[in-house]
């Protein structure tokens, strides 16, 4: 059977993390899923530790690249995956319990092809809430509400339909904020939903593949246009 949500999991070096965040999705309930691991040329035990996982679940499946960037990464995972709606998850954060249900619930509710929620940021497992102050719904201006934070729109807590990214693809050249200048494109065009529930946890200890960026030209910063 089709599955409901497709996640796409980049994977470098994260031998430490790699379970905690896979079995995190494992423990989703009400959706079908599948689980696309994409090991991005690791040089730990994370490639062993992807095959573990799919030999014993059918829903997941690995491809094993050669180091590209997590971009690259992400392209793969959207070009492979076979769901109606598709989820990217970091592999050194975590999904908390229905995430995947909540945010699917609100875009059948809203009517939305794009749908995002709440999160926390973990530092010493210490969790801060991350957006307050606003309610679920249908956001009016989708650009006002990232700009003063109403919402977050990080890697983990935003829901796609295929229909409006199995055609879009992350910029390779960038090594940080890709997200950023993939998900401007998409919100120029769509309606957002949002609740204010927290489905994930962003951890900032031992962070991976959101490695600085020594290259500031290579920063989305100086590839945002707000025109159109």
């Amino acid at each position: 059977m089709k599955p409901l949500i497709s996640i796409i999991v980049p994977v470098y070096n994260e031998e430490k993390h790699l379970a905690r965040c896979v079995n995190s999705i494992l423990n989703q309930q009400r959706v079908s899923i599948e689980i696309l691991l994409i090991d991005d040329g690791s040089t730990d035990s994370s490639g062993a530790i992807c095959d573990d996982f799919a030999s014993r679940y059918p829903c997941i499946h690995v491809y094993h690249e050669t180091n590209g960037g997590v971009s690259k990464a992400r392209n793969l995972g959207i070009e492979k995956a076979i769901g109606e709606w598709l989820f990217f998850l970091d592999s050194d954060d975590y999904l908390l319990a229905d995430a995947l249900y909540t945010l699917i619930t609100q875009a059948q509710k809203s009517n939305t092809l794009i749908t995002c929620a709440n999160l926390y940021i973990e530092k010493n497992k210490k969790r801060e809430v991350v957006c307050s102050g606003i309610t679920s719904g249908v956001i009016r201006n989708n650009f006002r509400a990232v700009y003063f934070q109403t919402v977050n729109l990080c890697t983990g807590v935003v829901l796609y339909h295929q229909s409006i990214i199995k055609h879009k693809r992350f910029n390779e050249t960038l090594t940080r904020g890709e997200d950023v200048t993939f998900r401007n494109d998409i919100l120029r065009t769509q309606k957002l939903s949002y609740t204010n529930k927290c489905i994930m946890v962003y951890s900032l200890d031992d962070r991976g593949l959101s490695a600085k960026c020594n290259d500031r030209y290579k920063d989305h910063v100086f590839h945002m246009n707000f025109d159109g």
